[in-house]
């Protein structure tokens, strides 16, 4: 069962808050590791051609995860946003409350399951 008190709503969205911050700076290490691959992209190249093979096959998947973490990034500053604006335990198009269980999975989440489906 779910505390809606004052305070059992505060510590959910202080554990919210955590998980979010704990994600936040996990992919913005993420995000560094990238620029760093991209920084280096202009190394010597390999005169192997199955290491060079493996060398561009490591640089587009590095590319291909830089849009995705910008997108994840962008997405749970949103919900920090929403969080510290006390509207991150609401949903965004029915007023209606996120339930915890969906939070818990989902924090950077905007909608309650019923209109998220």
């Amino acid at each position: 069962m779910t505390d809606l008190t004052p305070d059992g709503v505060e510590a959910q969205r202080l554990e919210i808050e955590a998980q979010l911050s704990e994600q936040l700076e996990t992919l913005e290490l993420r995000l560094a590791r990238i620029h760093a691959h991209q920084k280096n992209a202009g190394r010597e190249v390999s005169r192997d051609w199955d290491d060079r093979a493996s060398e561009r096959q490591n640089d587009e998947v590095v590319e291909a995860l830089l849009p995705h973490t910008l997108a994840e990034i962008a997405a749970i500053r949103r919900a920090l946003e929403r969080l510290q604006g006390g509207d991150a335990l609401t949903c965004e198009r029915c007023d209606g409350p996120i339930s915890p269980k969906r939070l818990a999975i989902v924090p950077e989440t905007r909608f309650c399951a019923e209109c998220a489906g």
